[in-house]
């Protein structure tokens, strides 16, 4: 973290490291093809997560919506876990936004993240990120 975050919004970097676990599929559903988790309605605990999610995320300033860079870069490595490993902290914040934003346009978006584990990938990197930066 460099010094443009605010103590604000390293706070709810914080609060947003305590929904990795929340925000991953059941054991059962961790095998659903994207299409599918598209069009799969979450449970009511899960919907309340996401929101809750969503509105820390939001609230606390870190959207990003300068995500284009992202959109034309290849995954790099042999997979999206991989490629989440070696993201720098603003490319994890760009790409949770690509997927609040697109969930506005592409409705089951950000639970078909959940359903990946994609969501869970981008908050163990941003875990990892946060516990070796020195406020």
């Amino acid at each position: 973290m460099n010094q443009h975050f605010t103590p604000y919004q390293i706070s709810g970097i914080a609060k947003l490291l305590t929904y990795k676990n929340s925000l991953t599929p059941e054991a059962d559903e961790n095998r659903l093809p994207f299409k599918a988790a598209l069009r799969k309605i979450p449970g009511a605990f899960k919907k309340k997560q996401a929101q809750s999610f969503i509105n820390i995320f939001c609230e606390h300033l870190l959207a990003d919506t300068d995500y284009d860079a992202l959109q034309q870069n290849p995954i790099q490595y042999h997979s999206l876990q991989q490629d989440i490993e070696k993201m720098p902290l603003d490319s994890i914040l760009k790409t949770i936004t690509f997927i609040i934003w697109t969930d506005r346009s592409v409705e089951g978006y950000f639970y078909a993240k959940m359903h990946d584990k994609t969501l869970f990938y981008l908050l163990s990197r941003l875990e990892s990120v946060f516990l070796q930066l020195r406020f």
